[in-house]
């Protein structure tokens, strides 16, 4: 039909290692009305397992499995995409997820401390997102997007742990001349849960402000920009996992240090233009 298009595909892997996987994905598009497209996503992917989770032989109490099948993931989403005039553009979107074969290190039951790989694991989510791209002048540009979800582990009730229930991002392009323009960018991370079990406190939310500066003269055959990452030195974390036999004892025990303000200044020289 006119205004309804229907993309399908799959694909097919051959691993020496664990077999075949076969992954469908299909697209439904409504352009429902002049500025405004409806979309109904479906798609599965797979992760294979890696080398250790095959092989590994009683290296610190771990063993591998050769056995061990892939994780796969079934996704579905419906967004909606409205494009208000010329200078603005939103999006929002609805998703879930189910995950399932989840490959954890189980305790063995034979032996105290000895740990196998085993698809012994399946996790449901859900969540929106929404994102907008606003020209505000001919000189400046805002975009940015937000997302909320929620994860659950099924076999244990439990809201999965490390994934952020909130993530918020936004740049500003401002053009304050015809060659120089400045892009400040914030990231924000939050509600990252623990593990069950843990006794640390919460995972600190993160914040992080970049900032770039851009030179570009479309008369000269060169560019320059200078980008700062962390401007702010900001101290972030990443989420370690409790058993402090892996991660390496009490020097994780407060969560993985994320690098702080690092900045990177870079030429480009076009020949022959």
């Amino acid at each position: 039909m006119p205004d309804w298009t229907l993309t399908a595909g799959v694909r097919y892997d051959d691993y020496s290692d664990f077999g075949n996987t076969v992954n469908p994905r299909l697209a439904l598009v409504w352009q429902t009305s002049y500025n405004l497209s409806t979309k109904l996503l479906y798609g599965r992917a797979f992760r294979a397992p890696v080398y250790k989770e095959l092989n590994l032989q009683n290296q610190f109490g771990y063993n591998g499995n050769d056995k061990l099948q892939p994780e796969t993931i079934d996704t579905l989403e419906l967004s909606f995409d409205y494009r208000a005039s010329e200078t603005f553009r939103g999006i929002f979107g609805m998703f879930a997820h189910q995950a399932e074969d989840l490959i954890f290190a189980v305790e063995d039951t034979t032996a105290a401390n000895t740990f196998t790989y085993e698809n012994s694991g399946s996790q449901q989510g859900y969540g929106v997102e929404a994102e907008i791209d606003w020209q505000l002048a001919k000189n400046l540009n805002l975009s940015g997007n937000a997302a909320w979800q929620f994860n659950k582990l099924k076999e244990k009730d439990i809201e999965a742990p490390y994934a952020p229930e909130t993530q918020f991002y936004t740049r500003l392009i401002w053009d304050m001349t015809n060659y120089w323009s400045v892009i400040p960018e914030i990231h924000y991370i939050a509600s990252r849960p623990r593990d069950a079990g843990e006794t640390r406190a919460a995972i600190s939310d993160n914040t992080r402000l970049d900032l770039m500066l851009k030179y570009r003269n479309h008369y000269k055959n060169w560019d320059f920009t200078v980008r700062a990452r962390n401007l702010l030195n900001t101290d972030l974390r990443e989420p370690s996992i409790g058993n402090t036999s892996i991660t390496g004892g009490a020097a994780l025990a407060d969560d993985i240090p994320m690098e702080g303000l690092r900045v990177i200044a870079e030429f480009r020289y076009f020949a022959g233009r």
